[in-house]
């Protein structure tokens, strides 16, 4: 940012909750898991809000959110044109889902004017690296497919 006040409130509003661990590991009737989501929105034809107030609204809005759900909510990184938010969700949302309820609080803080893109990007992120595939047990990955691809080392499984 050029104006080091709005820099300044910008970095004043950012949330981060250090509770939050979205790599822990994750319990349920469903298994075992770990669910960790980034969503970014970004402000509609790239406008950039900079009213303390307005950023507030969003701030809670993503707050509200997530604790409506039940989801983890780690950080909201609050910029003037986009939103990062980072979360673990439960297994059974979807991050369309996610993303549209985010998409509709944001809007309603707002009086329901135009606010957003009409788009989002959502992305998973956590502690897996490719090793997780090649070690699962035979069968999980529906079927026997884990065995018939070659392991990192180059030997055929």
């Amino acid at each position: 940012m050029a104006d080091e006040r709005v820099q300044s409130m910008i970095e004043s509003l950012q949330f981060h909750d250090k509770n939050v661990d979205l790599a822990a590991i994750q319990r349920s009737s469903y298994g075992e898991f770990i669910y960790a989501l980034q969503i970014v929105l970004e402000l509609e034809a790239g406008w950039n809000e900079v009213r303390t107030d307005v950023l507030k609204a969003y701030r809670g809005a993503v707050i509200g959110t997530c604790h409506k759900h039940k989801w983890r909510l780690a950080r909201i990184g609050l910029l003037s044109n986009h939103l990062h938010i980072l979360l673990g969700p439960d297994m059974t949302d979807s991050p369309e889902s996610i993303a549209f309820s985010l998409m509709n609080n944001l809007v309603y803080s707002q009086g329901m004017k135009p606010l957003l893109r009409l788009s989002y990007y959502a992305g998973g992120f956590g502690s897996y690296d490719r090793g997780a595939i090649w070690n699962a047990p035979r069968g999980t990955l529906g079927g026997d497919v884990a065995s018939d691809r070659a392991k990192p080392d180059g030997e055929l499984g």
